[in-house]
C-alpha cells in the first residue's frame, strides 16, 4: 500500500510546479520580485527575460502584473516568474496577429504592423536621437516635416 505521506508531498510537488501570481513586492535593485499565489508569498525570486548576457533586455515586471511562477522540481524556493498574463483590469493593447505593439503608461507608444508595412511612434514628451557615427534618413516616398520651430547647427 502506498504511504499517505509520500503521496501526499508528490501531490504538493506537482501542484507547485506551475502556477499563476500576481507581483506583491520588487526589488529592481536586485532584479527580484515576491509573488503571491493563493495563500502562498514566495520569498525573493528573479523575473524571466529575453536577454540577459552581453546583449541585454530589461522590462520589468510591476507591482500587481500576472505572472506565471515556474518551480523546478515543485520547489517554489527555485521558482522563477514568467511576466505576463493580461486580465480585465490590464487588457491587451491590439488585437490582430501582425501588430507588436508596446505601450506605456503616460501615452507613449510604438508599433509595427507587418501586414501595413508601417512602424509607427508617439511619445507625449521628447525624442532624442544620438548617434557615435553618421544619421541617415532615405524615404522613397515623400518626407513631411511639421514642427512649430526649426533648429540647425551644422557646425558641429
Amino acid at each position: 500500500m502506498p504511504d499517505p505521506f509520500e503521496i501526499s508531498e508528490l501531490s504538493r510537488l506537482l501542484a507547485n510546479l506551475i502556477r499563476i501570481g500576481t507581483i506583491e513586492e520588487a526589488d529592481y535593485q536586485n532584479a527580484l520580485v515576491r509573488v503571491k499565489s493563493g495563500e502562498q508569498l514566495t520569498g525573493w525570486i528573479p523575473w524571466i527575460t529575453r536577454r540577459a548576457s552581453k546583449d541585454a533586455d530589461w522590462w520589468a515586471p510591476e507591482i500587481g502584473e500576472q505572472v506565471i511562477l515556474l518551480s523546478p522540481c515543485g520547489d517554489p524556493a527555485q521558482a522563477v516568474a514568467l511576466p505576463a498574463i493580461y486580465q480585465e483590469k490590464h487588457p491587451p493593447s491590439e488585437s490582430r496577429e501582425t501588430i507588436q505593439k508596446v505601450t506605456f503608461d503616460d501615452g507613449a507608444w510604438f508599433s509595427y504592423d507587418r501586414e501595413a508595412n508601417k512602424m509607427s511612434f508617439f511619445t507625449p514628451g521628447d525624442i532624442d536621437i544620438n548617434a557615435g557615427g553618421e544619421v541617415k534618413i532615405k524615404a522613397v516616398g515623400n518626407m513631411w516635416l511639421d514642427a512649430a520651430h526649426i533648429h540647425w547647427n551644422l557646425g558641429g
